[in-house]
């Protein structure tokens, strides 16, 4: 699945346990057959930082897991991704090929049913939405009927399927829930493709609308759940006016559980990023978080971030340009500097290019400059000098010199790009994760500061 801004809820791995079943635990046996494995190992990742890597000899394995309650776990076989549903006492055997992966993946055991089918259903999902672009350019009417085909569809054949009475409740719920998060992430997928402002349709927003998106059983208990509670705060907070307005939303949470996940996931990259809501951001957690861990983590990002909050002097850099001129942050002072940092096998970065060619004709001749820093390897200095002449990009372009592991990315605490950062005239930083040049916001950050 696409995910833009924050779609891909993958990221969110997650063990999900559901409420019915035995409460004590069960050893769990666990052995499958993997024909052209990519890698040594596979994976099973679950919550609080859980992840289980059991060794592939000649491409079979065989381990032992223990779980008091069944369980949705996420399983990851080099590129490839998929869900495995388990239960107390279970015997599963997944055998599959890294060269069909979803085509060819097969269970037998005591829950070869239920896999069975969430590996149908996952097949049928990559179906439907294997052409982002296409699938999420429908119109809204075509759109939703084809998202509600899949939804009546899988139903069906989850129906049909030999699965467990206790499965079925939970998995129509996980199905159902599944559908809204595809009217949620609508508008801004559509738009993104389309490059047309898409507003939330009236009948997609009625049916958001209704889901409780403080019910800490389903959280615990539905994969989809926890995704659109998630995804939707994440549109909550960026629409947030003020960091106070973010407290309230955390605060107005009465599940812990999810109150600490959204923290984890949707406040922790503004703190370790040093953007200008760090501090606020950083005693919220502080504040509400159960979770002694993340409130540790926390205090470390921040420590590391303190230097780069508003007002602070930015790090330096000299970097040579397209020239092999040194350009020296320094020797810009005077005007405000927008940086990009960027890299020319990055998408999300290559797709910033249009926007950011147009700010810097809108802003051509004022008081501001603007710098793409590429942190590609020395070995595609030539890949980088030709694309930066074959896309006529302007501002000032500079190479680092050992691209993650430069100094100024390192001090800036980067782990993703593409990465924007605004500084004033005298070098001071502005806002150390400063918005994308396709995001109007920065327009007003420029404005308010030129």
């Amino acid at each position: 699945m696409l995910r833009i801004k924050q779609l891909m809820l993958a990221l969110f791995a997650s063990v999900l346990f559901i409420s019915c079943g035995n409460s004590g635990k069960k050893a769990i046996s666990f052995n499958g057959d993997i024909q052209n494995p990519e890698s040594d190992s596979i994976y099973l990742i679950g919550d609080n930082n859980f992840k289980k890597a059991i060794p592939l000899n000649n491409g079979a394995f065989s381990d032992t897991l223990s779980l008091a309650k069944p369980a949705y776990l996420k399983f990851y076989a080099g590129r490839q991704f998929t869900w495995v549903y388990m239960i107390p006492g279970d015997n599963l055997t997944l055998k599959t090929d890294m060269n069909s992966f979803d085509e060819s993946l097969k269970y037998e055991g005591k829950t070869a049913a239920e896999n069975n089918f969430l590996a149908y259903k996952m097949l049928k999902d990559q179906e439907m939405t294997g052409n982002p672009s296409e699938f999420f350019s429908k119109n809204p009417d075509d759109f939703k009927k084809t998202v509600t085909s899949f939804k009546t569809g899988m139903i069906a054949e989850l129906e049909k399927s030999s699965s467990a009475k206790e499965f079925k409740e939970i998995e129509k719920k996980n199905i159902e829930f599944a559908y809204l998060m595809l009217l949620a992430q609508y508008p801004e997928a559509n738009s993104f493709f389309t490059k047309q402002n898409t507003p939330m349709p009236d009948e997609f927003a009625k049916e958001i609308g209704e889901i409780n998106l403080d019910d800490n059983t389903s959280y615990e208990m539905i994969p989809s759940y926890k995704d659109i509670v998630l995804y939707q705060n994440s549109i909550k907070i960026d629409n947030a006016k003020s960091a106070a307005d973010v407290e309230k939303l955390i605060s107005d949470l009465k599940s812990d559980k999810i109150k600490d996940d959204v923290m984890a996931n949707l406040l922790m990259y503004t703190i370790s990023s040093g953007g200008t809501n760090a501090q606020a951001y950083y005693d919220i957690v502080q504040k509400y978080a159960k979770d002694e861990d993340l409130k540790k983590r926390a205090s470390a990002e921040f420590e590391t971030v303190k230097r780069l909050l508003p007002g602070s002097p930015s790090p330096e850099f000299v970097f040579p340009d397209i020239n092999g001129n040194d350009v020296e942050l320094s020797d810009l002072k005077g005007k405000l500097v927008y940086i990009d940092v960027w890299a020319t096998w990055c998408v999300p970065c290559l797709q910033e290019i249009p926007s950011l060619k147009q700010l810097e004709s809108d802003y051509h001749g004022k008081d501001i400059h603007f710098v793409s820093m590429s942190i590609d390897q020395r070995k595609d200095f030539e890949k980088w000098q030709n694309m930066v002449k074959e896309k006529d990009l302007k501002g000032i372009q500079i190479f680092a010199d050992k691209d993650w592991s430069s100094q100024f990315v390192r001090e800036y605490n980067i782990n993703g790009i593409p990465r924007f950062i605004l500084l004033d005239r005298d070098g001071k930083i502005i806002n150390a994760d400063a918005p994308r040049p396709s995001d109007a916001n920065i327009r007003l950050l420029i404005d308010e500061n030129i």
